[in-house]
């Protein structure tokens, strides 16, 4: 339990004739206190003591005697003090045996009315008595084996039973007799039993084995190393937990773990259960980490998740993770296998997924995640509430939106270490014209009330934002304690001398004098304005009465939480100042980290800085293939994004909202029926096909310059204008008339007519970017060129199947509007007969054929060896109608043919049919 001025006092009154702690100093400087105290204490003060922000003992309450790790501390000089320790900064056993044993109430953290511990305590056993040397060894020995110290306890008797694997029959007992323990194996059936007492069991095996009794002990622990598998079937009550520290253990039950209540602790080892399994005890994640291997089961932590390595999902099957470790666990997350499911709160820090896995954020409330997800595996929004992912992803999985809204967010402040954020736009409470409070935004508590002077809010003041004024050398003490190291400020020196943005009430804050200089009595490590580092002290900000962003990092004159104000430090208070927002953080950012809070300042007030603008683009990852779910919902909220592609998830499509910002769809295929709406845009490009088949509402327009997007229905591309770039295609579902869409076609461009679509022709380019696949045959027609005197409105693509297995089917085009003269490239079925195919073209019966490679290299050139002799029929007073037959390919086309070409085509194709079947047949 951390302790920060905040002592806890046992209700009952005991003897402290001697003390047993397991803690370290939590104060940056490595003291215990910074003004008198210690790990415990008693209600009426008369107990030994740290002296103020040091590691030696007070002479006057100094104990009788003081053992560090096992190992005793001298006394030092005459008067008893100071009992001096080392190392405090790292988890120590101490024993004391004050020198006034009393009965009293007992206390943590704190002695009397000296309440200033800072220290971190594990746990505390004390005594009516002084122990025997045994009983100290015992004690010691527990503590050292339970927290991994290194001590000088022996134990009485520690050490290693046996090398080899241990079997306990039926009824037969191991007792470790409170001593640690160490075995080669551990086998047994039910009934066997282990007593550890206040030892600890640790099972090295190489073999795999398998033990059904049970273990017990108050305050044991048992510990797995070794490369094997242990399994554990019985119900077991130990209270000093499980440490996996090598291997796998694999568990019948949650009972096999230890006591209900007994932590769990990943040190290097793999737990896999046998059954879905569903724990509250606490986990822990040590230096070595660990796995946690599902093994086909769903499974559930519902406890805290504290520790600093890397926890690993393994296995098939879902582990859910609910228990809030946001404070408590600061490592990171693997899922290696199968899914890890949890919360924004719950899975708040960086994720790595492996191919074939994902990490599902399951939210029943909103919440946001501002860490990274990388790997090839996928993410899963399930849930009704909001995620919102304002953090740049790299996994390269799917992404699938099964319940709920993913909300994309351009890059804001970062949450690690973030202790209070006042933004003038949020929280702000007025009476009348006066500002009352300003609520803290970091969730932290840390709120800002207003004690003196005069506070208002002032709207549209900067960038069209608010700020609130500070006048009358006003300032607002804020609620609990905390470390300040780094700030960034958007701020305005109005006037005055001798205040602080915020500063505490013991020179933890940073005081400016008439000039824009910090006061030398306490100058910061290190000042920037608008991202300029500037000089060194004292730091000059200046007096220009304009906004600034400045960040102020902390120096290391006094690391203790302190109470802090907006507005003064330690009681100076005559800086006015207008203050648009204020972001503090207990550590000093890294390079990434400033960027991000740099740059969100600076674009949201509009300041020229060197951090540059906020990047509000490609939250997900660009090569991400995205699915919404009929009633979920991806919000692009101000974000530009790629996207792979976008499909439907579980038989129907949901929303996208794009707002103003535009939706990309690059290397991917994908068939959406969803809605997209929005004033943004749409675009395709790379490779792959998009469909679209939805009713869209997005104005943005649509733009197609690679691959191919399909347009599943007449409002699938929403009410923009519709472009077809050079490399893009654009695909017309069949018997859909898009002639209501104005389409504009650029050199390379395509569009792609289904069997029976009709579009309209805005030029004579557009004509030659005309391609149709029948549904027949997969036989393809493309037009390369169209030249004429006048371009047709519409073209309607119309197929007829040629089921003879001798010609391919048959494509008519039907202009409105004036003849154009084409000319088309045919592929057909490779099935029905693989032949190559060239095509001619002449104008009239007494001309030869042209060649159709001569200019173009689409075809190639003409070969006559692959090529039966062409037929050609012709209007030739218009050329209106053509009909071309080259060996088991024939198409008509035909625009607008006046009755006495439609005569001449069709015995021309009659007379081209009979003639090819003859040859055939021959």
């Amino acid at each position: 339990m951390q302790f920060r001025n905040n002592p806890l006092t046992i209700s009952d009154t005991l003897t402290d004739a001697q003390e047993y702690i397991v803690f370290r100093a939590a104060n940056a400087d490595n003291s215990f206190t910074p003004d008198w105290g210690g790990p415990t204490g008693r209600s009426d003060g008369g107990h030994w003591m740290f002296q103020a922000g040091t590691r030696q003992m007070w002479g006057d309450w100094q104990p009788n005697a003081v053992a560090q790790n096992g190992t005793a501390v001298s006394q030092g000089n005459s008067n008893g003090s100071p009992y001096g320790l080392s190392n405090v900064n790292q988890f120590m056993v101490l024993k004391v045996d004050p020198n006034n044993p009393n009965n009293t109430q007992f206390r943590i953290g704190g002695n009397g009315g000296w309440n200033n511990s800072y220290v971190d305590v594990a746990e505390v056993l004390v005594y009516d008595h002084v122990l025997s040397a045994e009983d100290q060894n015992k004690v010691g020995a527990y503590l050292a084996s339970k927290y991994g110290i290194t001590t000088s306890y022996t134990g009485g008797g520690n050490g290693s039973l046996a090398s080899s694997p241990v079997t306990i029959s039926s009824g037969a007992t191991l007792d470790a007799g409170g001593n640690a323990v160490s075995i080669g194996g551990l086998s047994g059936a039910s009934g066997a039993s282990v007593q550890l007492g206040v030892g600890s069991l640790t099972v090295n095996s190489s073999a795999d084995s398998t033990y059904g009794g049970t273990i017990a002990g108050a305050g044991g622990k048992l510990i797995k190393a070794g490369a094997a598998t242990l399994t554990l079937s019985g119900t077991n009550t130990q209270t000093g937990g499980t440490e996996l520290q090598g291997g796998v253990l694999s568990v019948a039950n949650n009972a096999a773990l230890g006591a209900s209540s007994a932590p769990l602790t990943f040190n290097g080892g793999t737990l896999r259960p046998s059954v879905a399994l569903t724990s509250s005890r606490p986990v822990a994640v040590a230096a070595a980490g660990g796995t946690y291997d599902t093994n086909g089961f769903n499974s559930a932590i519902t406890g805290t998740v504290t520790g600093s390595d890397q926890f690993a999902k393994g296995g098939a099957g879902t582990l859910a993770v609910s228990g809030a470790d946001t404070s408590g666990f600061t490592g990171s997350f693997a899922v290696n296998a199968g899914t890890l499911q949890g919360t924004a709160a719950t899975i708040a820090r960086s994720v790595a997924v492996s191919s074939g896995a994902t990490v599902e954020f399951n939210q029943a409330a909103a919440g946001t995640y501002s860490s990274a997800i990388s790997g090839a595996g996928g993410l899963t929004k399930s849930g009704t509430a909001t995620l919102k992912i304002d953090s740049a992803a790299t996994y390269t999985g799917a992404t699938l939106v099964t319940a709920g809204t993913l909300q994309l967010a351009a890059p804001g402040p970062t949450s690690n270490g973030l202790n209070t954020w006042f933004k003038a736009g949020a929280g702000v409470t007025t009476s009348g014209s006066s500002v009352t409070t300003w609520v803290d935004q970091s969730g932290n508590g840390h709120t800002a009330t207003r004690t003196e002077g005069n506070m208002y809010l002032a709207s549209s003041v900067i960038n069209g934002q608010p700020v609130v004024q500070f006048r009358d050398s006003a300032y607002a003490n804020m609620t609990g304690n905390m470390y300040s190291k780094e700030q960034f400020m958007v701020v305005k020196i109005v006037d005055g001398d001798w205040g602080a943005f915020m500063g505490s009430d013991q020179r933890s804050g940073y005081m400016l004098n008439q000039n824009g200089n910090f006061w030398d009595g306490n100058y910061p490590l290190a000042v920037s304005k608008n991202g300029t580092v500037l000089p060194n002290q004292p730091y000059p900000l200046g007096q220009d009465r304009q906004f600034m962003l400045v960040k102020v990092v902390g120096n290391d004159n006094n690391t203790t939480p302190r109470t802090y104000s907006l507005g003064r430090s330690e009681g100076w208070r005559s800086l006015n100042m207008d203050m648009a927002e204020l972001i503090s953080y207990d550590h000093v950012l890294t390079a990434d980290e400033e960027q991000k809070v740099g740059s969100y300042l600076a674009t949201k007030y509009g300041l020229t800085t060197t951090y540059g603008p906020q990047v509000a683009e490609n939250i997900l990852p660009v090569s991400s293939a995205v699915s919404v779910a009929s009633g979920a919902t991806l919000d692009l909220n101000g974000v530009t994004q790629t996207v792979a592609s976008l499909s439907n998830y579980g038989g129907g499509g949901g929303t996208v909202s794009l707002g103003a910002k535009n939706l990309t769809f690059g290397n991917g295929s994908g068939s959406f029926s969803g809605v997209i709406t929005g004033t943004g845009a749409v675009a395709k490009t790379g490779t792959g096909v998009q469909t679209l088949a939805g009713t869209n509402t997005y104005s943005g327009g649509t733009t197609v310059s690679g691959g191919k997007l399909v347009a599943g229905r007449l409002a699938a591309l929403g009410s923009g204008a519709i472009a077809i770039q050079n490399g893009g295609t654009l695909g017309i579902a069949a018997g859909l008339d898009f002639t209501s869409k104005t389409l504009t076609v650029a050199s390379g461009g395509k569009i792609d007519m289904g069997d029976g679509a009709t579009v309209a022709l805005p030029s004579v380019s557009a004509l030659a970017a005309i391609t149709s696949t029948s549904p027949y045959h997969s036989t393809v027609a493309n037009i390369l060129y169209g030249s004429g005197s006048t371009v047709p409105t519409a073209l309607n693509s119309a197929w007829t199947s040629n089921t003879s297995g001798f010609y391919s089917d048959i494509l008519t085009l039907n202009g409105t509007g004036a003849g154009n003269v084409f000319v088309l490239s045919m592929t057909y079925d490779t099935v029905v007969d693989p032949m190559a195919l060239n095509i001619g073209t002449r104008e009239d019966s007494s001309t030869g054929f042209l060649a159709m490679g001569t200019g173009s290299a689409v075809l190639g050139g003409w070969t006559s060896a692959y090529v039966t002799p062409g037929q050609f029929g012709i209007d030739t007073a218009n050329h209106q109608v053509w009909v071309v037959s080259d060996h088991n390919s024939q198409f008509t086309v035909m625009v607008v043919p006046e009755p006495g070409s439609l005569a001449l085509a069709g015995l021309a194709l009659a007379g081209l049919l009979a003639w090819s079947r003859r040859r055939r047949a021959a």
